[in-house]
């Protein structure tokens, strides 16, 4: 079975890394990773032009960036080699934990699976410290799964460790550690003393900032925490409103589980006794065609997943499971994200999609046995099954080879434009000068630089991620527009900052500005700096 593992691995591999410099684009999260990892692996917890107290992204992922970029250097494919890693594990995990929780067989299934979803593939290609935070989620599910299994002290130990480093990855690790503790409530109370050690981990980034940034760290928490990554106060408003609909929506859940476990259990049922129906007619999702816009905003096929963990044949195998995915999934509806958040929930919809296909292959073919009553034989309603259940696989491995080896329905980085560019700015311009640029440009650029949002943001405005208050002892320099030599920008970010009320008066005043167009970016030239 090894070697069937080892052709999984293979796939990913290829599915992951074939074009991985350019497709899919440079997105803006990665290049501010790239700069924060930078930053720490040259001693300084800095974000372009302001410090940086880990808010809202805790350190961990920045750790291990900086040492990859240290020992390879700080280049963007650097970053996106380093996710795909984490991706490649996650896949080993995937196959652990289908061993363990149902079958060898299945494990293969699950990890094959994971391997070839094309959304997983997608975002693993991009440098998000949510493929970290997916690859910790399962390693510390794997452990407490063995742990129940074998009630070896050292495998619970090693659970709690892994969510702990969750919580200092992204702060969607909280809910995990309230998963993981309430899986010890329901399981193992003697062991809930081992919630100590992810507390004691959190405990000690948020002592750790408090001794270094104390003021930084608490005015960017509490900034998070109401909300202010987002200028609209209406859109404020609602996203505190779907963050609170989402906790008492748990609590509902909560309070009446025992009923609802009973409804859920009726149309779970329900649907296993016609699965082949249910499912031939939800699976037809698989021949929308996916793109840049479809992976940030909507389900795919492998979100079936989701009634596959409820159809695991150990109960408490698959009350730990749904605990995790639960645990994950209610983080991305508190925020109200459904971009890149829902990273940690694809090696769920694997391991559920798993379980699903092959019970729903064995329905299908009793279901057609039953209907055809005997008029086919068992090998040619065994064929018929196989493809009902597992068309949508065939399907996948075309869209796979479409995307990422054609880069059809994709937007590709133009490298070359941001050679030109950056190019044309460090052949006129020195160290000392400042240029407001795109994030993923910054590493290619000598000179010191700076986004436009904190460029706003220095000169006392509000704006998307950063507030008016923001203290000038934040920022390392001037980081004025009117103190930038270069302004880089896209087509389609000049016209956004056109309709933004806190960059209304740098529009009016740039326009007069000297523009180079290199492709789809344009260049502006500050005529009052030589």
């Amino acid at each position: 079975m090894k070697k069937y593992l080892i052709i999984i691995i293979l796939i990913a591999i290829l599915f992951r890394t074939v074009n991985l410099e350019f497709i899919p684009h440079w997105d803006w999260d990665e290049g501010e990773n790239l700069n924060i990892a930078w930053n720490l692996a040259n001693g300084r917890m800095q974000d372009f032009a302001i410090s940086y107290p880990f808010v809202p992204h805790p350190p961990l992922y920045f750790m291990i960036l900086a040492l990859s970029l240290k020992l390879f250097g700080n280049l963007l494919i650097v970053e996106r080699f380093l996710t795909v890693l984490f991706s490649l594990i996650t896949v080993v995990f995937v196959y652990l934990i289908g061993k363990e929780a149902y079958s060898e067989k299945l494990g293969l299934i699950a990890s094959f699976l994971y391997a070839i979803h094309p959304t997983a593939i997608y975002f693993s290609r991009f440098g998000f410290s949510n493929n970290l935070v997916a690859l910790l989620n399962i390693v510390a599910l794997y452990f407490l799964i063995l742990y129940l299994k074998n009630l070896r002290i050292l495998y619970i130990l090693l659970s709690g460790f892994f969510v702990g480093l969750i919580t200092i990855t992204e702060y969607s690790g909280l809910f995990t550690l309230m998963g993981f503790g309430f899986v010890l409530l329901m399981y193992d109370r003697k062991r809930l003393w081992v919630l100590v050690i992810p507390t004691v981990i959190f405990g000690g980034y948020v002592t750790s900032m408090l001794l270094l940034m104390k003021d930084a760290f608490i005015h960017d928490l509490m900034y998070t925490i109401l909300g202010g990554t987002k200028t609209s106060t209406s859109l404020t408003l609602k996203d505190q409103g779907v963050r609170i609909f989402g906790l008492i929506y748990i609590l509902t859940i909560y309070y009446f589980r025992k009923h609802i476990r009973g409804i859920f259990k009726t149309i779970v049922n329900s649907v296993i006794s016609d699965a082949p129906v249910f499912y031939f007619f939800i699976s037809v999702i698989i021949f929308v065609p996916p793109s840049d816009g479809w992976f940030f905003t909507y389900p795919d096929y492998f979100w079936l997943g989701i009634i596959g963990i409820f159809l695991f044949n150990n109960d408490t195998i698959k009350r730990v499971v749904s605990i995790f995915f639960t645990a994950s999934f209610m983080y991305i509806i508190v925020n109200n994200r459904m971009d890149h958040m829902p990273i940690p929930l694809y090696p769920f919809f694997a391991l559920g999609l798993s379980v699903l296909i092959t019970r729903t292959y064995e329905t299908t073919k009793e279901y057609l046995d039953r209907l055809l009553k005997t008029k086919l034989d068992i090998k040619k309603i065994s064929l018929i099954s196989f493809i009902v259940v597992f068309y949508p696989i065939a399907i996948t491995f075309y869209w796979d080879i479409s995307l990422f080896f054609l880069g059809k329905n994709l937007l590709t980085e133009p490298i070359s434009d941001n050679i030109q560019v950056t190019k044309y700015v460090n052949d006129n311009s020195n160290e000392n000068d400042v240029i407001i640029t795109y994030s993923f440009l910054s590493h290619i650029l000598k000179a010191k630089n700076v986004i436009l949002l904190q460029s706003v943001a220095y000169d006392g405005k509000s704006i998307s991620y950063y507030p008016a208050d923001l203290p000038k002892e934040r920022f390392f320099f001037n980081a004025s527009y009117r103190n930038s030599k270069f302004i880089i920008l896209s087509n389609g970010t000049v016209g956004w900052i056109k309709n933004e009320t806190s960059t209304k008066d740098i529009v009016s005043d740039i326009e007069n500005w000297p523009r180079i167009d290199i492709g789809r970016l344009a260049l502006y030239k500050n005529p009052n700096i030589d």
